[in-house]
Order: C-alpha cells, then sequence, then structure tokens
C-alpha cells in the first residue's frame, strides 16, 4: 500500500493506494501514528485489492487513530465496500462519506464506478445512472450487503 499525506490547519488528508495486505498494520499503522491534528479523512478510491491478513491489519491499526478523532472514508473502492459488508469493524468509529458504486450498462456491456455521496443516497434505493457511452440506462451491479453501512 502507498500512502500520501497532506495536513491543513486541522485536516490531515490520506491518500490510500494498492492492496490492503499483510503490509497494511506496519504502513498505515505508520502513517497514523504520525497524525496530531483534530480531522482526518481516509480517500481510498485506489484500494484495489484486499486479503483476510490486510483485514485483520487494518482493523489493528485503525485502532491507531489519535483519541477523540473520528476519520472520515471518502470515496471507498469497490473492494473497499465488499470487504466492508462483511466486516463492518473495517469503519467502526468513523464515518463513510461517499462510495464508489459498480454500474453496468446491458446495451453496450460497459462497466463504470460512478461516485455518490452517502448524504445523497436513499435506503434500498440505488440512483439512477445513464450510460456515457451509448445513452441507456445502466444496472447497479453492487454486491448483496454493499449498501447495508445505512442501516
Amino acid at each position: 500500500m502507498k500512502i500520501r499525506s497532506n495536513t491543513e490547519g486541522t485536516m490531515t488528508t490520506l491518500w490510500l493506494a494498492g492492496p490492503i495486505d499483510e503490509h497494511t498494520e506496519q504502513t498505515l499503522g505508520e502513517a497514523l501514528k504520525g497524525i496530531k491534528t483534530l480531522a482526518l479523512t481516509l480517500d481510498l478510491a485506489e484500494v484495489d485489492y484486499i486479503n483476510s491478513p490486510g483485514v485483520r491489519g487494518w482493523i489493528l491499526a485503525m485502532r491507531l487513530c489519535p483519541p477523540g478523532v473520528k476519520p472520515r472514508f471518502e470515496r471507498c473502492s469497490i473492494v473497499f465496500m465488499d470487504y466492508r459488508s462483511l466486516v463492518p469493524r473495517m469503519t467502526q468509529g468513523g464515518e463513510i462519506a461517499s462510495v464508489l458504486v459498480p454500474y453496468r450498462c446491458d446495451a453496450c456491456n460497459k462497466d463504470e464506478s460512478l461516485l455518490f455521496a452517502v448524504k445523497d443516497l436513499k435506503k434500498d434505493q440505488t440512483p439512477s445512472a445513464v450510460c456515457k457511452k451509448c445513452g441507456a440506462a445502466m444496472a447497479c451491479d453492487a454486491s448483496d450487503g454493499f449498501f447495508d453501512f445505512m442501516a
């Protein structure tokens, strides 16, 4: 996993890219130990793979968030949300602010990830989408449990 960091005032943003795997506990843990701000955003759009040791490492590393800091999860990748639906503790104590949702156009066989702010989503109702390539309606292709965090 690669991590870029930026701190402005009381906010730190971490951009995570690559796999959440057996190295995550150390890599993410080191990044979280250095945080001295009151707010933390994790941008997860480029998380592309997760394995079981990675989930364990993620949960252990997230315990290193500074006391009183509630992580904000932005642009959560599809793979992250799929795992999070199986292991809700991955975002425990934090807020999911936006998610990338998988959509498929059956007319032209195009797959696309669309970004939605959680505040704009409605429980048990997936947003409609139109294919940019052919103009046909796209179908949400999210796995069962993808939106369970909204419960």
